[in-house]
């Protein structure tokens, strides 16, 4: 895990894409999630590309393919490369 110098919020979303624990975490589902990251985005408490680099060194598929599909959600997000939808 390259986890150090995530901050809280990344921690938090990277614990919520590991496994389907969201749809329990998330009352108003996957729309509020997707919401409330991209605020956080914009206000710039959580760092897309910091999210791309821990998740590349992570074992999970779940957490790597759901962080995928948050991400490029995301109003505006281009990744700038392209990993971690490849699910090795």
């Amino acid at each position: 895990m390259l986890r150090h110098g995530l901050r809280y919020e990344e921690i938090a979303i990277l614990e919520l894409m590991r496994n389907d624990e969201w749809q329990v975490a998330v009352d108003a589902g996957w729309p509020a999630l997707v919401n409330a990251t991209a605020r956080a985005v914009a206000a710039g408490r959580i760092r897309p590309t910091a999210l791309l680099q821990c998740a590349d060194g992570e074992r999970s598929l779940t957490l790597r393919a759901n962080l995928a599909r948050l991400l490029v959600e995301l109003p505006d997000f281009q990744s700038p490369r392209d990993p971690v939808w490849r699910h090795r």
